[in-house]
């Protein structure tokens, strides 16, 4: 049908001139009106002499054939089976196993510029086997089973362009150092695991080693002078060095183009590439790097278009010339793009660019003096703040800025009644498994610009908690793992607190006044983790057991809740609508019928509740009714469906005809297949 409609796509069609008829299976062009020169592409199962019978090879110019997609067929092409072709330029042999290669496969072919022999299988060459090619200048093995460069490639002294993708490829050898005009090396996907750049010809420029196994470069300033495009993405580079540094995991120093994403780099040296003076582009995507220093770029006597994103950058302070990197010579062509972990909670993440404009880039320090300090500089200094040895203390990049200026202090097992004076910026402090004889807040009340105090692991009580409650400023209060076991009055009464955080404490009552002089606090956060115990109920989920009163902490009830409370009340109240169904005989229809109906005792809520959720399976609703001697009527009590029941199942000629239809698409998805298959 398709050869009918278009016959156009016949395989066997052929355009080309009359001195050179189509072999079968082949696709002939010419070039001119004179006929002097013919263009095969055929579809063969595999190679043998057989095919190779054509009245004038001499006129073919390039030769493509290309066996099935997974073909079992394993060809044993003969001695000189391109002989006749001498006139060839371009020979490309795809998909087409062939189990042993014999030495003058290609003899004959002296003015082959171009040869692709790829999806072969084949996992050696032998020695002499493009001494017939001398010509030869573009070479693709990929898709093949060579464990390292073939042998016979130092014949090749034209060659150009090599590609050696998708082999087993372990290490390379000194093959390639011989191939002076070779300027393109394509292996990737291949299971190379170091480079050494003296195994690489000299007039090298283009170098690709696409997902291998890549961990160490090996690099002396004499190889590699003309390299400019190096791509090593999708290996396993751990880190790169400076050229000072020694020579594992240098980059030539004439490189341009460098691609070093998917790799697994977790540290850049200082200067790693101050020595690549003519690098415009880096790729550092996807990498395992938490900080990136400016000075590892410095260097290059043009701009950098640096991509960092995909990387698990901290949101440091260090990172605030990423903002600015124009200055530096350096463009980030991703920067909407990079994020950044909080160094305290580093599963939190955000964008670079809005960390930097919420002044939230920390810097980590060890000391820190007051703004008016005089003595900073001297050993003895009453107004110089020492981090305490078993604390981290942080501060906000820009600390001018008073509103968003952050001075953080994280401190595990300290010892409370032994601290020293604290830093009067303090806006944050967390302490964790901290200790003390008697707990006073008068360090606390001192800090005027404190917002947020983290205690947990701790033994505070809740009369410890009430000292809190001049820290008049404070907008986060967390106390978690403790010994709080109510709110005090005083906490609920502090004017700026808008989260409250008391999870793992012994909590055993909550009155309805606990929060509600919190005018901030707008609700709880995991009130859908908090439980209460309920008398002949054990521990109960708390909207369970209070959904919706007025004495509950939790939100107001939606309308969903109040939909729901009222059902339950009518369903105890016993006013629910009832509607009964009969069946009746088919003999004949009855002409009165009664019915009285006796329901079971009044329910309470939890009782509905459990009913309502398929907790009891009993049926407490009894009916009596009666009927005639011909005929029998049965009630059964049910409550009125909300919504209608509706018979989802099609029509049975709509289903023949969905299937028709699909029907005919497949058949239209496989012609239109078959005929781009067949152009």
């Amino acid at each position: 049908l398709l050869l009918l409609l278009f016959p156009q796509f016949n395989p066997s069609a052929t355009s080309s001139p009359s001195l050179f008829p189509c072999p079968a299976r082949c696709q002939c062009y010419s070039d001119n009106e004179q006929n002097q020169q013919v263009h095969l592409i055929c579809k063969w199962e595999q190679l043998n002499a057989t095919n190779f019978q054509l009245a004038r090879p001499d006129l073919v110019r390039t030769l493509t054939i290309k066996c099935p997609y997974h073909s079992p067929k394993v060809s044993t092409p003969p001695h000189s089976l391109f002989q006749g072709f001498r006139n060839l330029d371009r020979l490309e042999l795809d998909r087409c196993l062939i189990d042993t290669v014999p030495d003058g496969l290609f003899a004959g072919l002296h003015q082959l510029y171009s040869l692709i022999l790829k999806n072969a299988n084949i996992a050696d060459f032998p020695r002499d086997i493009f001494a017939h090619c001398p010509k030869l200048m573009t070479l693709d093995l990929s898709g093949n089973k060579l464990r390292i460069e073939p042998y016979s490639l130092r014949s090749l002294h034209d060659l150009i362009h090599l590609d050696l993708s998708d082999n087993d490829i372990g290490f390379l050898t000194n093959t390639l150092i011989s191939l002076t005009k070779l300027k393109v090396i394509t292996m990737n996907n291949n299971k190379i695991t170091n480079i050494d750049f003296r195994r690489f010809p000299e007039n090298l420029t283009d170098l690709s080693i696409r997902h291998n196994l890549v961990s160490t470069i090996h690099y002396v300033p004499a190889s590699a002078r003309n390299l400019k495009r190096l791509d090593l993405s999708g290996n396993r580079l751990e880190f790169v060095a400076g050229l000072s540094t020694g020579a594992v995991n240098v980059l030539p120093a004439e490189l341009k183009h460098v691609d070093l994403s998917n790799n697994k780099l977790n540290y850049l040296h200082e200067f790693a590439f101050e020595h690549l003076s003519n690098l415009v582009l880096l790729d550092l995507k996807n990498n395992s790097l938490k900080e990136v220093k400016a000075s590892s770029f410095r260097g290059s006597k043009n701009q950098i278009k640096l991509f960092l994103s995909e990387n698990p950058l901290l949101c440091h302070c260090s990172h605030k010339w990423l903002m600015d990197a124009e200055s530096k010579n350096i463009s980030l062509g991703d920067l909407p793009a990079i994020q950044c972990s909080n160094i305290l909670k580093p599963e939190k993440t955000m964008s670079l660019t809005l960390a930097h404009s919420r002044n939230q880039l920390l810097c980590k320090y060890s000391n820190m003096c007051e703004a008016d300090c005089e003595c900073c500089q001297k050993k003895e200094c009453e107004c110089r703040f020492e981090c305490p040895p078993t604390c981290r203390c942080l501060r906000s990049a820009d600390v001018t800025s008073v509103r968003t200026s952050q001075n953080i202090m994280v401190c595990d097992k300290l010892r409370w009644d032994k601290l020293g004076k604290l830093p009067s910026p303090l806006t944050q402090l967390h302490m964790n498994q901290t200790d003390w004889k008697s707990f006073e807040a008068k360090q606390l009340k001192e800090l005027g610009n404190l917002r947020a105090l983290k205690i947990t692991n701790s033994k505070m009580t809740t009369k410890e908690m009430e000292k809190l409650s001049d820290l008049t400023n404070l907008t986060h209060l967390e106390i978690t793992s403790s010994s709080i076991t109510f709110i005090p009055d005083s906490i609920s009464k502090l004017p700026s607190l808008t989260h409250l955080y008391l999870s793992d404490n012994p909590l055993d009552q909550l009155n309805a006044t606990s929060l509600v002089h919190l005018d901030n606090l707008k609700k709880i956060d995991d009130i859908d983790d908090v439980y209460c115990d309920l008398n002949g109920h054990g521990t109960v989920w708390m909207l369970e057991a209070l959904p919706g009163t007025n004495e509950s902490v939790c939100l107001d009830p939606t309308e969903e809740t109040k939909q729901w409370m009222a059902f339950v009340e009518n369903a105890q109240k016993g006013i629910m609508e009832r509607v009964h169904t009969s069946t009746k005989a088919t003999t004949e229809k009855m002409d009165e019928e009664k019915e009285e109906m006796t329901t079971s005792p009044r329910k309470t809520i939890l009782d509905t509740l459990n009913e309502l959720e398929g907790g009891k399976k009993t049926d407490k609703m009894s009916t009596r009714s009666r009927s005639t001697t011909t005929s029998m009527t049965t009630t059964t009590p049910r409550y009125r469906r909300k919504y209608k029941d509706y018979d989802d199942e099609p029509h049975k000629f709509v289903n023949v005809l969905i299937f028709l239809l699909f029907l005919c698409v497949i058949i239209l998805i496989i012609s239109i297949g078959v005929t781009v298959y067949l152009k």
